[in-house]
């Protein structure tokens, strides 16, 4: 279930500084390779025994496996992070490997070795640490440890400090593989005062250390865990960075090694280890109180927010939030909603911004608090449908930052007191297509919007792809769900139990990037209010996803994966409403279950690569036209045991065809819409070739698509 939030209107308060503004993601959890994770983007290659002390990790569990880098402490120690740990039954360690696939030796240890730190909190990403007890390796030139920081470093920010992160990540953001050979990366060391303003004070602690990743230069997949080191001493493991990407410029954070230090030391004395420290052994310092303090009350109030959620947990993780658009929705008419107004905001380096806006006065707009943020001026259209139209709309008015009002209790990011007003330098011309709306009544309270409908309107995007822009003004209905639900929904502290209400995001419909400030309304006696702004949503998206069960997924009992026969499948998804985007396909009626369609046009369809030299499937849709051919000619490039009467073939004339990441996918008549077949095999020499493409043909399966569906 995808929901998003709005800031109910006349509630507004103040909040610790607390929250991201960029949501953090593990270099070993963002979306790449099933199997690897964590990278180091535009590095230089490493040479032999130039980082004796990195070793890549191999973690594996029942459900998955990932890669994740560490450094060598000991003869008998790695350090990585806990989140490379975590969930693992066992790890591969590589020693002494510059190309990853060739190490001097490898060992593997379960879990029963781990000794991840006994307060990580994947949550905030808090002590974000391991060590990993091995068996004793001799040290070679490319088999050494790295000394760990000196007791007098304890208290040192490292900060305008040049350090060297390593790792055999992924080397950019559209890399599909990790990396070959061992990379290397210089990095400058930041403040955490400066890190805090992408990710917040919840998350960047003083058990933190960040760096800057200018020039694309980064951590990422596949180098969780890894080192950071500053003159042959390590003082960081690679720990998280944002989720926008590797490249995106963002701070990256790793875990601060003298924090741990005594932690470090402690592991050592209980598994009875001479512990190889290159520093003086210091009398026990006490603890930061007010950090510690801090603490507790964070695992306190995580700890009452998890017992409150469990029964949640089925329906989605938690998730972080982002701005908003409408998605799923439909087009509006001219004058269907004569409050909405379209923002075009000047930021002060320049760059443009679209947001939407309500009229509440003739001579007030009311949008979010986020969309002015470092703006420096606004075109303001009014009675448009078309976005920044002069043409379409009513009016274009131009403001100054003069003219912002933000909410005094706005920090500046994150959805608390995401409220301002835009004051226009002269009353708007009201018509049938320009009038303002009425704010909320003091009783339209979250408790009694729930289960209401609501309706949310703007120019943002379509979906979740940036070809999904729209110019055209957009509605939708949706519903506003309960409070709990919504507060479990994302990351602890991001929605309030009284500022904010939430809408049901479901079937792909919700407000998405561009609806930022628009007008939630709900229409009561005939009269429509102003019942919230849009604030954020799901940073996992607009468009809706359903993870689906084993259970709901049905193969077809004679699925022969050697001559392909019985290439179908079902699956069972949740109910879906229909809209302009999302609809059912028409399946062939009995009638034609003897039709061969030979010389019939029909067009296949799907997301899979564009050509034989694409390592990957495409952003956007794709679709072809394809003409059905006999069996008997498709069978002279397969022969008869693979096409038989329950397969369907299309020439592939001029390259086009259907490729790698397509199958499944449909084959539909273009003279009726109907679904003929479905993406089964093709030639092996590859997708250009001119070979003949195979689909499953549906009407040998009409029969038993009733039998599992009824339909």
């Amino acid at each position: 279930m995808k929901v998003f939030v709005v800031l109910v209107l006349a509630l507004a308060s103040a909040s610790a500084g607390l929250l991201p503004n960029v949501a953090p993601v593990h270099p070993r959890d963002r979306v790449s390779t099933q199997s690897i994770t964590g990278r180091i983007t535009n590095g230089k290659d490493a040479v032999a025994g130039q980082f004796p002390y990195q070793v890549g990790l191999s973690f594996s569990s029942s459900a998955s496996s990932w890669w994740c880098g560490g450094s060598i402490i000991g003869n008998k120690w790695v350090l990585t992070a806990a989140h490379c740990t975590d969930g693992a039954a066992s790890v591969t360690i590589y020693y002494g490997a510059t190309v990853r696939t060739r190490p001097e030796f490898t060992q593997i240890v379960s879990a029963s070795k781990f000794r991840q730190h006994e307060n990580y909190m994947a949550l905030t990403v808090r002590n974000d640490i391991s060590l990993i007890q091995t068996s004793s390796v001799s040290f070679s030139a490319s088999v050494n440890k790295i000394n760990l920081p000196a007791i007098s470093s304890r208290y040192s920010t490292y900060e305008g400090k040049t350090a060297v992160a390593s790792g055999w990540g992924l080397t950019s953001d559209s890399a599909t593989a990790v990396a070959r050979d061992l990379q290397y990366v210089d990095l400058t060391i930041i403040s955490n005062a400066l890190c805090q303003k992408t990710f917040g004070s919840m998350i960047v602690t003083s058990r933190v250390l960040c760096v800057a990743t200018p020039n694309k230069s980064s951590t990422c997949q596949g180098d969780s865990g890894g080192p950071l080191a500053l003159d042959g001493v390590l003082i960081g493991a690679t720990s998280f960075g944002s989720a926008d990407g590797c490249e995106s410029g963002a701070p990256v954070a790793f875990t601060r090694i003298t924090y741990f230090r005594d932690w470090i030391k402690g592991i050592s004395v209980k598994s009875s280890e001479p512990w190889l420290y290159s520093f003086e052994h210091p009398k026990e310092e006490s603890p930061d109180d007010d950090d510690a303090i801090m603490e507790r009350r964070w695992q306190l109030g995580y700890e009452n927010f998890r017992l409150r959620c469990e029964k949640f947990e089925t329906e989605g993780n938690q998730t972080a939030a982002v701005r908003t658009r409408i998605a799923g929705g439909e087009l509006a008419t001219r004058g269907m909603f004569p409050y909405q107004v379209g923002l075009v905001i000047q930021l002060s380096g320049a760059d443009l911004v679209k947001c939407g806006g309500s009229l509440i006065t003739l001579q007030f707009i009311l949008t979010a608090a986020h969309c002015l943020t470092d703006a420096i001026a606004a075109k303001i259209y009014t009675g448009a449908t078309v976005f920044a139209d002069v043409e379409d709309s009513v009016e274009e008015l131009q403001v100054t930052h003069r003219d912002f009002i933000i909410y005094p209790d706005y920090l500046g990011f994150g959805g608390y007191s995401d409220l301002a007003l835009i004051r226009l330098p002269r009353k708007v011309r009201t018509s049938e297509q320009v009038q303002p709306i009425e704010l909320a009544g003091e009783f339209m309270h979250q408790n009694f919007l729930v289960g209401k409908v609501v309706t949310l309107s703007g120019w943002g995007y379509l979906g979740d792809s940036t070809d999904k822009r729209t110019r055209l003004l957009q509605y939708l209905d949706a519903e506003v769900i309960d409070q709990e639900r919504c507060i479990c929904y994302f990351l602890p502290g991001l929605v309030s139990h009284r500022r904010h209400l939430c809408t049901d995001g479901s079937n792909g419909r919700g407000a998405c990037n561009g609806d930022s400030g628009g007008p939630v309304v709900y229409h009561w006696s005939n009269v429509s209010y102003l019942i919230g702004v849009t604030s954020f949503g799901s940073a996992e998206g607009c468009e809706i996803t359903h993870t689906v069960p084993r259970s709901d997924i049905i193969i077809h009992s004679g699925w022969n994966s050697a001559n392909l026969r019985n290439d179908i499948s079902l699956i069972k998804i949740p109910a879906t409403s229909s809209s302009s985007r999302i609809s059912a396909v028409k399946l062939p009626s009995i009638a034609n279950s003897y039709s061969t369609f030979v010389g019939d046009v029909a067009v296949a369809s799907g997301w899979g690569r564009t050509s034989d030299a694409f390592s990957r499937v495409a952003t956007n849709l794709q679709y072809v036209d394809l003409t059905v051919i006999a069996n008997s000619k498709c069978s002279q490039t397969y022969g008869t045991s693979v096409v038989t009467a329950s397969t369907l073939c299309v020439g592939t004339g001029s390259s086009k065809s259907t490729c790698n990441g397509d199958s499944g996918g449909l084959l539909v008549l273009k003279s009726s819409n109907e679904q003929i077949g479905l993406t089964s095999f093709g030639a092996a020499a590859g997708c250009e070739k001119g070979y003949p493409v195979a689909f499953t043909r549906v009407t040998s399966y009409l029969d038993w698509i009733n039998t599992k569906t009824g339909i």
